[in-house]
């Protein structure tokens, strides 16, 4: 879990490159494919665990290259691990977020109160209007970290299609509340293999599904 590194967030601060919507981003390198109509990228956090949550919503080309997409996604990764996460990088997105929090929109008067309530386990008084918004600390090491640690062994790929019922294979499990059916089909070793297999120097491309990064960097 990273809610206690809240005051630097390296675990959102790649949220944010990776999500970034520039030329150059992961989301214009799918697009350019015609895989996807956008892609979303969060943190999700509880007591025991966090996860990065990269949404890619695919179209139906890309429905059928999906396992390619998650090979430019990992591409991505590499090159942010490449080039690296820098001060500069990190000033840049926090001036964004200062912007954001100055020129917030109005909310509820009893939302944000619940809300406020809500957050006083979680940061100190003083900070309980800033903490979720504003990242004042740049913690370069943990980031670093972190990218090291975003591996393909431990990801969970979730495909969702109304159109994959038709192709099911036997083995499917059903929801316990909804009755949903579902198929958990691991991946194969040697596509997961090719995923975490890093490139050489220079090099961002994988199998062919080529990532581009920025030339100005990330932001």
């Amino acid at each position: 879990p990273v809610e206690s590194e809240y005051r630097s967030r390296p675990l959102r601060l790649v949220s944010r490159l990776l999500g970034g919507e520039s030329a150059g981003s992961l989301r214009s390198a799918l697009v350019r494919r015609g895989w996807v109509e956008g892609v979303t990228t969060s943190v999700e956090r509880q007591p025991a665990y966090s996860l990065l949550v990269v949404d890619l919503d695919l179209t139906a080309r890309g429905l059928a290259h999906w396992r390619e997409a998650l090979e430019v996604v990992y591409a991505a990764l590499r090159a942010i691990r490449g080039r690296g996460v820098t001060q500069q990088v990190f000033d840049a997105l926090h001036s964004e977020d200062e912007l954001s929090f100055r020129f917030k929109a109005k909310e509820e008067a009893s939302d944000y109160a619940s809300d406020l309530a809500a957050r006083l386990h979680l940061y100190p008084p003083q900070e309980l209007l800033t903490a979720p918004e504003v990242t004042p600390a740049f913690d370069g090491d943990r980031t670093r970290e972190l990218l090291r640690q975003l591996q393909p062994t431990s990801m969970l790929a979730l495909l969702v299609s109304q159109t994959l019922t038709a192709n099911a294979t036997d083995g499917a499990s059903s929801e316990r509340w909804y009755g949903t059916q579902y198929w958990p089909i691991p991946l194969p070793d040697d596509f997961v293999a090719g995923l975490a297999a890093e490139e050489p120097r220079g090099g961002h491309s994988h199998r062919g599904h080529s990532y581009d990064p920025p030339a100005g960097g990330f932001c």
